[in-house]
Formats: structure tokens, C-alpha cells, sequence
């Protein structure tokens, strides 16, 4: 995850910035979660050649179940990001695998990939959202 995941967020994202009277960090998951499939979306689409409306529902769903897995492992369990990462990566390698019929190693392959674009680009775009909304 780690690509963008918001279970990365505390980490990725400087919530010490943000006000602490329930304001801008509430919103912190809607954003991560926004940004997630926003991001991962198109970059599965593309690099699969599946086209954005054959994907649009099934990346909806698969980003309904990994995401909200991700964040109860991360932020209500405490399980370190990296086991989280890596089970999220497993679980939307095996749906890739299943749904699209994917050799196993290109459902891998695409699942890192969408992973990490999101990550890459999705942590600097959530810290600067982050930053306007709390007006630092």
C-alpha cells in the first residue's frame, strides 16, 4: 500500500498540522479513501487495457473491501503497516487473479503497481489537502 492505503496516512500525512477541534482530521479517512481509488483507478484501466467503464465498478468494490480491512488492521489493531501492506497486497492480488483471470505473477505485478502509484502520488496530494483544509 506501501502504496497510498490510508492506513498510512498518520504516517504519511504530518496530522500534527491539522486542527485538534474535530475539523480537518475527520476528514483525513473520506480523503484517503477518495484519493485511493481516485488514483488506482485509472492506473488499472490504463496499464490493463481493460478501459475505465469496464473497471469502474470493480475497483470500487475491491477498494470497498481492502481499504476499511486495511484501516481496522492498522489503526483499531495496531498491526505494523507492513504486515498490513502485505496483506492487502496478497488480498487484491488474489481478487485480480480470480476476477480477471490474470496470471498470478501479472495480478502481482498490477497490484504493485497500482499500489504504488497511489502511494506516490496519492501521499503528497492528501498532505497538501490536508494542509489547505487545516490552513497551514
Amino acid at each position: 500500500m506501501p502504496a497510498f492505503h490510508p492506513v498510512l496516512l498518520d504516517e504519511v500525512v504530518d496530522v500534527s498540522t491539522l486542527s485538534t477541534d474535530g475539523g480537518a482530521d475527520i476528514l483525513l479517512p473520506f480523503i484517503a479513501f477518495v484519493l485511493t481509488f481516485s488514483i488506482e483507478w485509472p492506473v488499472f484501466a490504463l496499464i490493463t487495457g481493460q478501459g475505465f467503464k469496464k473497471t469502474f465498478v470493480f475497483m470500487l468494490l475491491m477498494n470497498l473491501v481492502s481499504w476499511p480491512i486495511a484501516m481496522i488492521l492498522f489503526g483499531y489493531l495496531s498491526v505494523h503497516i507492513v504486515w498490513v501492506e502485505l496483506f492487502v497486497l496478497a488480498a487484491e492480488t488474489l481478487i485480480l487473479f480470480y476476477h480477471w483471470r490474470f496470471p498470478w505473477w501479472k495480478a502481482l505485478l498490477f497490484a504493485t503497481i497500482i499500489n504504488a502509484a497511489s502511494f506516490f502520488i496519492g501521499s503528497p496530494l492528501a498532505q497538501f489537502i490536508m494542509n489547505q483544509i487545516s490552513g497551514k
